[in-house]
């Protein structure tokens, strides 16, 4: 434990894989977040590997996220479309892949439905 504020928001801010079988560091993850506490992006980096795979977040007006674009070193190999019903549930999810030339090719389409009855 520490009670050095910058050391505190180091460790929130990061995870670290580890392989369950070996021990071993398998990549850490850091998340950034805006002045508003949104998550904006999230970097991994493997152990070894100079190489970087981030996704950038961007919200909606109703500060939902709206897109989630997937980068790997610096350039961008996909998004994931989100859609959300009146209520804030996440009704659709469309993932795209980036062609070679940056078209759009589409992947997969994931809808939610939701009942009207109450969770208990």
């Amino acid at each position: 434990m520490s009670s050095d504020p910058q050391v505190y928001q180091a460790a929130i801010s990061s995870t670290v894989w580890v392989t369950p079988e070996s021990g071993v560091n398998g990549g850490n993850m850091a998340y950034t977040y805006n002045d508003q506490g949104q998550l904006t992006k999230t970097t991994f980096t493997r152990p070894q590997s100079t190489s970087t795979e981030y996704s950038d977040f961007t919200y909606d007006a109703n500060n939902k996220i709206s897109r989630q674009t997937m980068s790997w070193d610096n350039n961008a190999t996909g998004y994931i479309d989100y859609t959300y019903d009146t209520k804030g549930n996440l009704i659709n999810e469309v993932l795209y892949n980036l062609t070679s030339t940056g078209a759009a090719q589409l992947i997969t389409s994931t809808q939610y439905d939701f009942d009207s009855k109450n969770n208990p």
